[in-house]
């Protein structure tokens, strides 16, 4: 028997034994592609997409991290769809083939039941080559440079996607409408609610309520929008062409459709570790699925399962170890669960699969950190929490509950900056005010100027954002990094940069910073309306 159909009967009977381990998948089809057809996957993530420059550098880092020897190739691509697809490298070996069958139908299982995918696009496969071809013609159209170069400012504000996609937004938000033409502001009064043949006993108090009202919808109120990609598609003062707003709902959808990956990356692949492990090791128990033309093929498979286990690199963690180490745990605990667990959790045992399933349904990296990382998986994989000092590395936790509590929020806020938009209509001029919800970590100044520079070229007006930054002390110079300048944080001051697209400006202000964006947008519209009506009197004066 050829090796395709070796491997053809293996699916049926991986496929066969995960559905009786109580695994639900869908309809999963899988083709062998070369390393090249391999390598332009993992660039472009999926298929088909638009064409841009950052996929064609990422595209080269992975053929040249394959050509030294350092990684490179993935055994496997999955995609998140009805029917799921999946790529098998065709250099794998039928027991390598094997294993990642197994790893990608509890992939498959994974994507299909979690909350966090329910809303995903099962049909964004065919979309993204819909998309690519509508880039394609918009470059025939305006020009390749203009086109690449929106996509470029477009992509510099995806990382804001990851946490604006967490909450509900208001899909008919106040900021979305386009401002009134005079003749729609010229509302007759017709009595307002005075309709009752005594209500003009109480003429005078209902105007006077009335006018209350009124005065309170001309103040100016917060936006508070996460999502700057989703602000600038609807915004009311958004200057976009059909073919720009088209492109970045495009680049806004496809990344949205990574989202839930993002965000249970480690549940993900730690669970379909554990169960390409429990696959494979009970049918090579039940039938010697392991042994192929009489060879034993074990030690292949476990030195591929100690490369996927293997700890992370310096100062990272791999979610493949992670994760099936925590889905280990919690079946260990709630099988056999200590006299605390009896008591603290009301766990009575013999519930492990039971467990797992529950908790593969409903949460994300970072409620799984949180509820499941316990001491004994901290211990046995060293975890410890670190920091920059200067030019040093040092180590500052390791208790397991707070390595716990620090990889939790790193999974919350991770390292991308969390950006309000503030106010559209920044001194009247329609500028676009930021705010940095400031959690200990500061901005970096350049990446800063370039993604306000893209912004600015987006709006067509000048962007500001409100953050805290730290004055830093020189303490000498470094003797063992080559005399390297040492410095160390010091106080904190709130700052503003501005951009038009071309000249960055950063303006420095003394006094205690504000770093609660509430905080901020209330003493904001409080001192803009406070400026309105004083310029209001004034000009009612003069006329007067």
């Amino acid at each position: 028997m050829s090796e395709y159909g070796k491997l053809e009967d293996a699916i049926e009977v991986i496929d066969a034994k995960a559905r009786s381990l109580g695994l639900d998948f869908f309809d999963t089809e899988f083709e062998i592609v070369s390393e090249e057809l391999m390598a332009q996957i993992h660039a472009y993530i999926l298929p088909v997409r638009f064409q841009h420059w950052s996929f064609g550098k990422r595209y080269h880092q992975v053929k040249t991290r394959a050509k030294y020897g350092m990684g490179g190739f993935a055994y496997e691509t999955v995609i998140n769809s009805n029917p799921a697809y999946s790529f098998l490298l065709e250099n794998n070996t039928l027991t390598e083939m094997k294993t990642v069958v197994a790893h990608v139908l509890g992939h498959v299982d994974f994507d299909k039941n979690n909350s966090v995918f329910a809303n995903t696009n099962r049909r964004q496969v065919t979309d993204c080559a819909v998309n690519a071809q509508k880039v394609s013609d918009y470059a025939m159209r305006h020009g390749e440079d203009a086109v690449e170069q929106w996509i470029d400012a477009c992509m510099a504000l995806v990382p804001q996607i990851e946490f604006s996609s967490r909450v509900r937004r208001d899909k008919d938000a106040w900021w979305t409408r386009r401002p009134e033409s005079e003749e729609e502001k010229a509302v007759s009064y017709s009595g307002g609610s005075i309709g009752d043949e005594f209500d003009f006993l109480f003429e005078d108090e209902n105007l006077k309520r009335l006018a209350e009202q009124e005065e309170m919808a001309k103040r100016p109120q917060p936006i508070m929008e996460r999502d700057l990609l989703h602000f600038l598609m609807n915004s009311r003062f958004a200057d976009l062409e059909r073919w720009q707003r088209d492109v970045m709902s495009i680049v806004h959808e496809e990344w949205m459709y990574f989202q839930p990956n993002i965000r249970t990356k480690i549940m993900n692949e730690g669970w379909a570790t554990y169960w390409h492990i429990r696959i494979m090791e009970d049918l090579a128990e039940e039938c010697g699925f392991l042994k192929e033309d009489g060879e034993d093929e074990f030690l292949r498979y476990a030195r591929m399962n100690a490369w996927v286990l293997a700890r992370g690199h310096s100062g990272g963690i791999n979610p493949y170890l992670l994760g099936y180490r925590i889905w280990k745990r919690i079946v260990e605990r709630w099988d056999d669960p200590s006299d605390d667990d009896r008591s603290t959790l009301g766990i009575a045992g013999g519930q492990g699969m039971e467990k797992m399933f529950e908790v593969r349904r409903s949460m994300t990296d970072a409620e799984f950190i949180r509820n499941f990382l316990d001491r004994k998986v901290v211990e046995d994989l060293d975890l410890f929490s670190f920091q920059r000092t200067g030019m040093d590395w040092t180590v500052v936790e390791t208790d397991w509950k707070k390595v716990r509590d620090d990889l939790t929020d790193t999974l919350l806020v991770g390292y991308t900056p969390i950006i309000y938009v503030v106010d559209d209509d920044y001194q009247d001029r329609r500028e676009l005010m930021l705010f940095h919800e400031f959690s200990g970590r500061p901005l970096a100044e350049d990446d800063t100027k370039a993604s306000l520079s893209h912004l600015a070229r987006i709006w067509k007006r000048p962007v500001h954002l409100v953050t805290v930054t730290n004055t830093t002390y020189e303490v000498g110079m470094s003797k063992e990094h080559k005399g390297a300048k040492r410095v160390v944080h010091g106080e904190p001051l709130q700052v503003t940069y501005s951009s038009d697209g071309v000249n960055p400006q950063v303006a420095v202000y003394m006094g205690k910073p504000i770093t609660s964006p509430s905080t901020f947008a209330r003493d904001y519209f409080e001192s803009k309306w406070h400026a309105k009506s004083v310029v209001g009197k004034l000009l009612k004066r003069l006329v007067s």
